[in-house]
């Protein structure tokens, strides 16, 4: 029997959940974050937002993180100098003057639990230190490595994943990318990641759009917006 892939609906691809995945390849060229602040308030729902002239495009489908966890998804690209957003009905108020950034980030609607996991030997660190009565503490950590796991309900052939999958079938089955990951409490992690599809069978690992990687660098958090 043929394999039936789960399909999302379109919408805003974090819908119920504050579950986030979101990647850049780490050898983009060099991008200009664009901010944009509202000019007037957002009720919930609204499908349009004001704000302040844009300093550059963002396209559309780019996902824009306002405080308290609203995020607004573009339904039509913004140019430059843009004083008004298309927006998905948003999931909660923005408030006067809040402010979001587009970097370059696309975001890939997930199925499941992201995985990121850790193994406390795999952690590295620049040199040790003397502390006194022959004892030694660690220095600077520097690299922390583990395992990256996605799955998505997206097609191989979807925007958000296009450049993923290319860049992996490109460079052998790997694609190294910046990350971001919001898990359900809201928590943001960053950090750096070789991803590919399954090595070991990657015609279903593509169709399937399920990936796993391996982390490099050190993973940062930061607390809810």
């Amino acid at each position: 029997m043929p394999l039936n892939i789960p399909t999302l609906p379109q919408g805003q691809p974090t819908s119920g959940s504050l579950t986030a995945f979101e990647y850049r390849l780490a050898n983009s060229a060099a991008f200009t974050s664009v901010t944009a602040t509202l000019s007037a308030a957002a009720v919930q729902g609204a499908t349009t937002l004001a704000v302040t002239a844009l300093t550059g495009p963002i396209p559309a489908g780019a996902v824009l993180h306002f405080p308290l966890g609203v995020d607004a998804v573009l339904t039509a690209a913004a140019a430059a100098a843009a004083t008004t957003l298309a927006v998905l009905p948003l999931s909660g108020p923005i408030a006067n003057a809040a402010a979001a950034s587009y970097d370059g980030f696309i975001i890939i609607p997930v199925l499941g639990e992201i995985q990121l996991q850790f193994a406390e030997t795999s952690v590295a660190y620049q040199a040790f230190t003397a502390n006194g009565g022959n004892v030694w503490d660690y220095a600077v950590k520097v690299a922390m490595n583990g395992t990256l796991q996605i799955r998505t309900a997206t097609p191989e052939n979807d925007p958000t994943i296009t450049a993923l999958v290319d860049a992996g079938l490109a460079s052998g089955g790997a694609a190294l990318i910046l990350f971001r990951y919001r898990r359900p409490n809201g928590n943001w992690y960053y950090g750096a990641a070789t991803i590919a599809a399954n090595l070991m069978d990657p015609v279903r690992a593509i169709s399937e759009t399920s990936f796993t990687g391996k982390t490099t660098g050190q993973v940062y958090r930061q607390a809810p917006l």
